[in-house]
């Protein structure tokens, strides 16, 4: 009895004299060494129950007051590993809650900065001909004291290391920022879904537009359009259909046509491109924008 009492004595020291992490320390760190002002706030936290897991936090500041960036947004996504912050995805937003500008700062063990990658970039990132890992060079690089350092040609940001397969690093994903405003439309239920990763612009200028906008005035739409569709008597409903809808400036369809489907009633295509002609997409700057609609209608 008096063994078990010792080990549990034992165990609890143990347990009190583990190291806690103090996140926010870390991320206090981090902002006065950027110069950035993140009082205010909006704060949403997933920590990791594991002591060597992922955990995520991002903060959301409020409207600049001034300077060439007034009215944006600043961004912070922190990725732990452990105690260690890894990774920083930093960006703004528009008033629309667009993204305008997005990078994603690398850190070293001590805190001090090693790459600056666009976008979710990683200081290595996958060759698509041969799928063995390669240095980025979209990466501005620094040295062991935060200092911009010229890269090197061969590796540019990345060091000894990095371009190990078993590398430890937290998924791009993962520090993706999430809007803690933006109000979801579910369409759960529905029997026509949207198929976003099908769905493009024919431009890459698209004149202020964005797919995320376009794609959020169909879901708004989306139940009507399934009900109008499930109104259809009729075999072979069933499948895909892509439209090629043209946008004028005033946010009006001026075309909705089917180019291809894997379903074929024509009655379903029909009602189709009949509701989206009448949908509105907002005003933008652009004329006529070309954009291809993915729908996939289930029973």
């Amino acid at each position: 009895m008096k063994r078990i009492i010792a080990i549990t004595a034992i165990l609890a020291v143990l347990v009190s004299a583990a190291p806690k992490c103090n996140l926010d320390k870390a991320m206090r760190n981090f902002e006065k060494r950027m110069d950035l002002n993140m009082s205010g706030s909006k704060v949403t936290k997933n920590i990791a129950s594991d002591p060597e897991g992922v955990s995520v936090v991002q903060k959301l500041s409020k409207p600049i007051k001034s300077g060439q960036y007034m009215g944006l947004r600043q961004y912070l996504v922190y990725g732990f590993i452990g105690c260690e912050l890894k990774d920083v995805r930093m960006g703004k937003l528009s008033k629309d809650s667009e993204i305008v500008a997005e990078a994603t700062m690398h850190l070293r063990s001590d805190g001090n900065l090693k790459a600056s990658c666009k976008g979710s970039g990683d200081v290595t990132r996958a060759n698509p001909f041969t799928y063995s890992m390669e240095p980025n060079p979209e990466c501005v690089c620094y040295d062991l004291n935060s200092i911009e350092r010229k890269p090197d040609k061969r590796a540019w940001c990345a060091e000894e290391g990095d371009l190990e397969p078993d590398r430890l690093v937290i998924p791009a994903r993962a520090l993706d920022f999430v809007d803690p405003f933006e109000k979801k439309v579910d369409n759960s239920g529905s029997s026509v879904q949207v198929v976003e990763s099908d769905c493009y612009f024919n431009s890459p200028d698209a004149g202020g537009r964005t797919a995320k906008k376009v794609l959020g005035v169909v879901g708004k739409n989306l139940k009507k359009l399934a009900k109008a569709v499930d109104a259809v008597d009729g075999d072979e409903k069933y499948g895909n259909v892509t439209l090629k809808i043209k946008i004028a400036a005033d946010g009006a369809v001026t075309s909705a046509s089917v180019v291809s489907a894997t379903l074929f009633n024509n009655d379903v295509k029909n009602v189709v491109s009949e509701t989206v002609s009448g949908w509105n997409f907002g005003k933008a700057k652009a004329d006529d924008v070309v954009f291809f609609l993915v729908l996939k209608v289930t029973e």
